[in-house]
C-alpha cells in the first residue's frame, strides 16, 4: 500500500483570457474543479495499492515507430 501524499505543484500557467475558452471537463469530473485545479499549489492523492512488477512487455510508439522492451527478472 502506498500512502495518500500531499504534492507541492506550481499552478498553471495560461492567458488571462483563455479560461474563458474552457467550456467542459473530462468524463470522471467537472468544470467547477478542472477550475479549481488550475489554480492549485498542492495536490491530495490519494492511497492506492502498489505492484512490483517481475515479467513485463513494455511497448511504446516513437516517432510513428513501435519500439518493444521485455524485462524477464526471475528474483
Amino acid at each position: 500500500m502506498v500512502p495518500a501524499l500531499n504534492q507541492r505543484v506550481q499552478p498553471s500557467i495560461y492567458l488571462a483570457n483563455d479560461s474563458d475558452r474552457i467550456t467542459g471537463a473530462i468524463e470522471f469530473s467537472n468544470l467547477q474543479l478542472e477550475m479549481e485545479s488550475l489554480k492549485e499549489e498542492v495536490r491530495d492523492h490519494a492511497a492506492t495499492v502498489s505492484y512490483k512488477l517481475q515479467h513485463y512487455s513494455k511497448i511504446h510508439r516513437e516517432r510513428n515507430q513501435h519500439v518493444m522492451a521485455s524485462k524477464w527478472d526471475d528474483e
